[in-house]
């Protein structure tokens, strides 16, 4: 079995070759890397020709003008000619012997998409295991549990079948720009893959201070346009109505005016909120996610509601 491992990269000159390392060191070698340049300003594409002429890692270097991170993972895609594909992120990297774990279950389970569990590594060194709750993947659907949160929005630590995403002609949503990870899996979830879990921690995950996913700035406020792309793919879907109203709240108002700090962040995903027209009130899953709050979340919680109620 062959694994393709697509690599968007951008500006990441100084930690490619971590990533690289990681997929070289690995025991199981039935594997092409294919890395999308998405118009580095920085020396990204020379390092990865100089690792290629330098390395027996089997690589494929794809240039494009900067298009973002779908465009690129797509393009990648469109060239891969492995059993199963493995969208990684440029500064991040594998643990030993990832892939052999990843290919004893692909050939054991044949599914289609095959999730694992991942850490967070900080940049001063200091490790945080993730929170996923994949155990919940034997009893709920893909969907729930992408809307419940027991599985992760990243398209990270998911191993997919190639043959299932060209049956199915998964094409990636290309304008969204926070959030198109989760819009991707939902998209994917729709088609109905078989699915096997690893509960293994088989990814690093860098949390480098100057990445897109941990620099706010004004990409927060597109999160948005993925959240509708997600509800307009489940209006078909009667049956995950609450989980979706739920799943909605949560990311945009719960996570972005409740816990937020920002006022302007506040205030702009209050009116987000509102254009959803959607009532908690008679959701019982609104009820169960407060019961579940920890005490001091309980506090912040009411506290907010107190402060609405006095305006």
């Amino acid at each position: 079995m062959k694994i393709s491992i697509i690599i968007p990269a951008y500006n990441v000159a100084d930690y490619i070759t971590t990533c690289l390392d990681s997929i070289e060191s690995q025991f199981y070698q039935e594997v092409e890397v294919i890395i999308v340049d998405d118009g580095s300003s920085d020396q990204t594409a020379r390092v990865v020709k100089d690792y290629q002429q330098s390395h027996a890692l089997k690589l494929i270097l794809l240039r494009q003008a900067n298009q973002g991170v779908q465009v690129a993972r797509q393009k990648g895609l469109e060239v891969a000619s492995g059993d199963y594909v493995l969208w990684m992120d440029s500064d991040d990297w594998l643990n030993p012997n990832s892939l052999q774990r990843l290919n004893e279950i692909a050939c054991q389970s044949t599914a289609d998409l095959i999730c694992f569990d991942y850490q967070f590594v900080r940049s001063d060194g200091q490790i945080r295991p993730s929170s996923l709750h994949l155990e919940e993947l034997n009893n709920e659907s893909l969907i729930s549990c992408l809307l419940n949160g027991a599985l992760n929005g990243a398209l990270w630590n998911k191993l997919i079948k190639r043959e299932f995403l060209m049956e199915n002609q998964i094409v990636l949503p290309k304008d969204l720009r926070y959030g198109e990870d989760l819009a991707s899996l939902f998209l994917i979830a729709l088609s109905n893959p078989t699915v096997s879990v690893i509960r293994d921690i088989l990814y690093n995950y860098y949390l480098r201070p100057s990445s897109v996913s941990n620099t706010k700035g004004t990409s927060i406020y597109t999160v948005s346009k993925s959240l509708n792309y997600v509800r307009k793919l489940l209006n078909a879907q009667p049956e995950y109505k609450q989980e979706l109203d739920l799943f909605l709240y949560l990311h945009l108002y719960y996570y972005r005016v409740v816990l937020e700090c920002d006022a302007q962040v506040r205030s702009y995903f209050k009116d987000e909120w509102k254009k959803q027209n959607i009532s908690m009130k008679k959701n019982p899953l609104f009820y169960r996610f407060i019961m579940k709050l920890s005490l001091k979340e309980k506090i912040k919680f009411f506290k907010y509601l107190l402060l609405i109620a006095r305006k």
